[in-house]
């Protein structure tokens, strides 16, 4: 995804990559606009983690555009407070926030939920909900610096 804007105006040029049961792989190329902040699914995280949390009234909501595929889709964030978060052994203090995806007014699929660490570092912790290819649960598992 490469993105350009003008002003308010964004724009994204995707290119897809489709791996077909036979073993060949197919592109296509997606222009998507969209007028305002604008994100996709990986971007998204990268501007959660910069949002201020603490002076955010439980039930606030942030709204984007995400370019989702083919398309432009509205996403509504909820932040729904402080929780304390376990996974494994190691347990987290984190931003609960439900994200809601509609086109066309409808909504696109069901709610999910992610989970970011309320400390400087703002790791994405958790993240689980229903997309059409079934049930996501995504887990921070540690990290390793580059060297």
């Amino acid at each position: 995804m490469r993105y350009s804007r003008n002003g308010d105006e964004v724009s994204g040029y995707a290119s897809r990559y489709r791996r077909k049961k036979n073993g060949q792989v197919s592109e296509s190329d997606t222009v998507l606009h969209a007028i305002g902040m604008t994100v996709d699914m990986l971007s998204v995280f990268y501007y959660l983690r910069t949002i201020d949390f603490a002076d955010m009234a439980v039930g606030s909501e942030i709204h984007l555009n995400v370019f989702s595929g083919k398309k432009v889709e509205k996403l509504r964030v909820r932040y729904d407070g402080i929780e304390t978060i376990k996974i494994e052994k190691k347990a987290w203090q984190a931003y609960h926030l439900s994200f809601a995806f509609t086109h066309n007014g409808e909504q696109s699929s069901d709610s999910m939920s992610t989970w970011i660490s309320a400390d400087d570092n703002r790791i994405p912790i958790k993240l689980e909900g229903i997309l059409a290819l079934g049930k996501v649960h995504a887990y921070f598992t540690g990290a390793q610096n580059a060297e």
